[in-house]
């Protein structure tokens, strides 16, 4: 089951290969919120991939803490070896391996190749197809079936800017409907829905201001549970700049600096409170929001 309020968590993780390998990941601290956009971006070899198929359960981490949505996408970054189905065949294939029913997974798979202009045709053999067209492939088969996380490798690798506009579309949709998105990508996004941006440098993830006056706070909001620490403890966490509790509705609300809000998140998690609702607080506007320092 994910942490309680989030699609995935990652806490403390770190990857090598080898008992004397060099540390691929170093201290990676990582909330997915449902329905967030999380974009890791970095140089070749960074660590992109590695960090994504640790969140997607793909690969173990030498230590730390993984916990992750019941169910999960991965499209890597390429198929690997040859294939022999034809698009079709495949995306039909791993429909059935996912659980969709005959009419479900046929309204899905052909749906999905027609919005992404799949070209030139479902019935070509992947081998034949271009670079371009296997990434939408790829791309298909990752959002075939209803999940909490979807974790994309590259995914705007080859694709023209039609279908990369496609790609954003069909992210925003199932965002709408509670589906967290990870994917990794060489550039910063600059289109609308970019979302949360990190990038990872020597193995270390650093979160980075968006674009185009991007927030400097996020407004969140906790619902306690039967496991929730005191109120007090989460106050404690760096970059809190106001704070209100309800207690009738037993909701507390914080602005929080953005560089320090994954932190809360996890220590909010991690001390049994329910993430209800996470928002950006322009940069400019007012952090206090009307709340007063409890």
């Amino acid at each position: 089951m994910p942490a309680q309020g989030s699609s995935g968590r990652l806490a403390g993780v770190n990857k090598r290969f080898g008992r004397g390998g060099p540390w691929i990941l170093r201290d990676i601290d990582l909330v997915l919120l449902p329905g967030s956009r999380t974009v890791i971006v970095g140089d070749n070899g960074s660590g992109k991939s590695t960090l994504l198929r640790v969140a997607a359960g793909l690969t173990r981490p030498t230590s730390g803490t993984v916990i992750r949505a019941t169910e999960v996408s991965y499209g890597p970054e390429r198929l690997a070896g040859r294939s022999n189905f034809t698009a079709w065949e495949y995306l039909g294939h791993m429909g059935r391996i996912r659980g969709l029913d005959r009419a479900t997974l046929e309204a899905r798979r052909r749906h999905l190749v027609e919005r992404l202009g799949l070209l030139p045709d479902p019935y070509t053999p992947i081998d034949s197809l271009s670079r371009g067209n296997k990434q939408k492939v790829v791309i298909a088969q990752a959002f075939l079936a209803p999940v909490g996380l979807i974790v994309l490798d590259e995914p705007y690798s080859g694709l023209d800017t039609k279908a990369s506009r496609t790609l954003d579309d069909l992210a925003e949709s199932e965002r709408a409907g509670g589906t967290a998105i990870l994917m990794s990508s060489h550039a910063d996004p600059m289109g609308p829905g970019s979302g949360q941006v990190c990038r990872i440098v020597d193995g270390r993830l650093t979160q980075m201001p968006s674009a185009g006056g991007a927030p400097e706070y996020r407004r969140i909001e906790l619902t306690g549970t039967e496991r929730s620490c005191a109120a007090d403890q989460i106050l404690s966490t760096a970059g809190l700049r106001r704070a209100h509790l309800d207690q009738r509705r037993g909701v507390l609300t914080l602005v929080v600096d953005v560089p320090d809000a994954d932190a809360l998140l996890l220590e909010a998690i991690a001390n049994g409170w329910s993430v209800t609702g996470v928002a950006p607080l322009p940069a400019g506007g007012n952090e206090n929001s009307g709340e007063s320092r409890i």
